[in-house]
């Protein structure tokens, strides 16, 4: 590939991408799960799936909004100190969030056996989609104070 297309940024927004299409398929495959084939074993894994896509969505975007706040921030600096090392190994650990995430309530925080316990989004369970909403949040939050002091 082209060494211009491995810049920090469009490594970055190649994440949001790749994150964005799995979220899509896996939103299909999950509503073909649930309500065509009726398999809950299915539908907890693309749950799973799911819920990494949209974290790692999220992750993407922090990712990015750091990048241009640091370009900004930073104008001088930013390119001798922005390297591809330090952008993959941020988005090692975007994905990395993102797969331990998606894979919690594939190993036990789910509400299969209980669903007084289930929340809107099956099979998750309500004290599992409180924290991912208080996660989500925060970020947004970050994003938000992050752009307000660009602007």
């Amino acid at each position: 590939g082209t060494p211009a297309f491995r810049a920090p940024v469009f490594l970055l927004v190649g994440s949001l991408a790749v994150a964005d299409l799995l979220a899509g398929l896996g939103l299909v495959l999950y509503f073909a799960a649930v309500f065509c084939i009726g398999s809950a074993e299915m539908s907890l894994v693309l749950v799973g799936v799911l819920a990494m896509a949209f974290t790692a969505s999220i992750g993407s975007l922090l990712a990015i909004t750091v990048d241009r706040y640091l370009s900004l921030y930073n104008a001088l600096t930013y390119y001798s100190e922005t390297t591809v090392t330090r952008t993959y190994v941020m988005l090692a650990l975007v994905w990395g969030g993102a797969l331990g995430l998606g894979l919690l309530p594939v190993m036990a925080w789910n509400c299969l056996d209980g669903l007084t316990t289930c929340g809107v989004v099956y099979p998750l369970s309500k004290n599992h989609l409180v924290v991912l909403a208080i996660a989500f949040f925060m970020v947004f939050g970050i994003m938000l104070q992050l752009y307000a002091q660009i602007c």
